[in-house]
């Protein structure tokens, strides 16, 4: 079934305007070379908190609960709880260590029968591999302990990252495009779709385990009001484009747990 891009889009526009992007996109029309050094500064400032209090990653958690319930999950059965407010704590123990998740399907008998893990990355493209290798073992981890376990991986990216360098020996923020301007992909685009399509798909239970049963990127223009998703980038038949995700872990749950009608409608 087709995703809900109402609800994408509004949890996008959160997602906006908790990294304060939005009031570059509203009062200078996402224009970031001609902003006044206040608003930008306030911008990063208001990305930076963010980032450590993951308000802007909230909105998609509340988002894939959603899509799952509209596949035929039990909204008893999903997490976080829709409406919930503040978002409580889950916590699941891996093969090697206790993972907080972030949303997905358990039953008290059971444990996790289907987790969605999403992550975003705002600046710094130079810890790319650091995130894929954060995102490997995480899926080893959770794999090695729950085998049957549906995991799902969305990464939400910018088509224009920040990173701070140093340029003429002074400390400047740099722009680095994931997509151009004429919607193709750049080198660190290629990358990313390189290093994504590579974490799926996990098939069979036997597969390697730092694999993921489905896996999607999103990137998107968060210099427009409001955001909005990049509608060439991945090109339109990557296996990681955001349209076949949920359908894709719903598949899979199905073939692995045809004897656990509980969390189904």
């Amino acid at each position: 079934m087709p995703i809900d891009r109402a609800l994408l889009e509004a949890a996008l526009s959160r997602f906006q305007a908790a990294i304060g992007y939005d009031a570059i996109a509203i009062d200078h029309q996402g224009d970031w070379s001609t902003a006044p050094a206040a608003a930008l500064n306030a911008a990063r400032q208001k990305r930076a908190s963010a980032i450590r209090g993951e308000a802007h990653i909230r909105p998609i958690y509340d988002y894939c609960t959603a899509e799952l319930v509209a596949r035929g999950f039990r909204q008893s059965s999903v997490f976080p709880q829709p409406g919930a407010g503040r978002r409580a704590r889950t916590k699941v123990h891996g093969g090697f260590f206790e993972k907080e998740v972030d949303a997905g399907v358990s039953l008290e008998h059971t444990g996790p029968l289907l987790i969605v893990s999403g992550k975003a990355m705002l600046t710094a493209s130079r810890n790319l591999k650091n995130r894929i290798e954060e995102a490997i073992a995480d899926a080893a981890n959770l794999h090695t302990r729950y085998p049957m376990l549906c995991f799902g991986f969305v990464m939400v990216v910018p088509s224009r990252m920040e990173t701070e360098k140093d340029v003429s020996g002074k400390r400047q923020w740099v722009n680095e495009l994931v997509v151009g301007a004429d919607g193709k992909s750049t080198p660190l685009g290629e990358n990313l779709l390189r290093y994504l399509e590579q974490l799926q798909p996990r098939v069979d239970i036997t597969e390697t385990l730092g694999r993921y049963e489905a896996v999607a990127l999103a990137a998107v223009d968060f210099d427009r009001s409001p955001p909005r998703l990049c509608p060439d980038f991945p090109p339109t038949k990557s296996p990681i484009r955001i349209e076949g995700f949920f359908d894709l872990l719903h598949q899979r749950f199905i073939e692995r747990n045809r004897f656990i009608s509980e969390v189904l409608e």
